[in-house]
């Protein structure tokens, strides 16, 4: 779809203006128009009202990066990073929306995030990178006290229920990334750590590319060593891909709501599994016959085997309600 881009200048910092032509109306236009011209004037109340009602309205990253930089610029920060990681992707389009992006970033003084962003991002540099360390070292001083909680509740996660540890693992995104390593290199040998959380830490220090040798407690309560450096993304491995063919060609076409069904179903599974999937997925063809035909599989071993960690994993989900 067709862009058509502008720069105009507010009373405070320029506003990007881009409008993705065909996502909005003619009417949803004119307001769009309205609001930009109220922030321009300083009227940030009344632009951030009109482009909410919009953003309500219409998925257009057009509205949600000016809704973003006006809250910015109205020190609503908190509101401007749940606005802006919507649509997280876009703000990889220019070299100014990246680096606005890890500024409200460390604004929330969220770091994990903002390094996450700036290692995948393809419009900025190393000089991101350091600011994000600046800002870790700044707060490590200002904002000692409350660092310190944040460690002790991070390192601490797995003596608590399974909710509590996603609010804990959430609010660990605002550790520096020296904290952040300490605390998940202890938490993936904890045996009370939660599989899930476990997973997810996984794919956060996957996202920061790091060169890092861990040590994983898995689903087969055995120790991995596990090189982050050497890590593919979920989506990208081979079984991954396999099993989501197989899955689409069985039903995508003939019944839509099983393939989702199915689609999901799987998708959790390779939540738990991460990062060592391939152990556990060693037959793609026997893993979606075990998924989809619980009584019904046969009894070949391939077949089997996935049933078991299947079950196992059913367990667990079964432990989550």
């Amino acid at each position: 779809m067709a862009s058509s881009c502008s720069i105009t200048n507010g009373t405070r910092s320029p506003f990007f203006i881009c409008k993705k032509e065909g996502t909005m109306t003619p009417e949803q236009g004119a307001r769009f128009k309205q609001a930009t011209q109220a922030i321009d004037q300083g009227q940030f109340g009344e632009g951030i009202r009109l482009l909410q009602e919009l953003d309500l309205e219409v998925d257009d990253f057009a509205v949600n990066r000016q809704l973003a930089r006006a809250l910015f610029e109205d020190q609503r920060f908190v509101e401007a990073y749940q606005v802006a990681e919507r649509h997280l992707a876009d703000y990889d389009q220019s070299r100014q929306l990246a680096d606005f992006y890890v500024q409200l970033a460390l604004k929330n003084q969220l770091f994990i995030p903002a390094r996450q962003f700036i290692s995948l991002a393809t419009h900025l540099t190393d000089a991101e990178g350091r600011l994000v360390k600046r800002a870790e070292e700044q707060y490590d001083r200002v904002g000692a006290q409350t660092l310190a909680s944040r460690r002790r509740q991070f390192i601490h996660m797995g003596d608590c229920s399974f909710h509590e540890q996603q609010r804990r693992f959430s609010e660990g995104r605002m550790l520096p990334l020296s904290d952040y390593l300490v605390g998940a290199k202890f938490l993936l040998r904890d045996p009370d750590t939660h599989p899930l959380i476990k997973s997810s830490l996984v794919q956060v220090l996957q996202q920061l590319r790091l060169n890092e040798e861990l040590t994983v407690l898995w689903l087969d309560e055995k120790e991995h060593p596990l090189n982050i450096k050497e890590l593919k993304p979920l989506g990208e491995l081979t079984v991954v891909k396999e099993g989501e063919r197989l899955i689409a060609a069985r039903f995508a076409d003939q019944d839509p709501l099983s393939y989702q069904t199915y689609l999901r179903e799987f998708h959790l599974q390779l939540a738990f599994l991460y990062p060592f999937v391939e152990l556990a997925i060693e037959d793609p063809d026997a893993w979606v016959q075990a998924l989809v035909a619980y009584s019904a599989s046969g009894n070949e071993e391939p077949i089997l085997r996935a049933h078991q960690w299947q079950e196992r994993i059913n367990a667990l989900v079964t432990r989550l309600s």
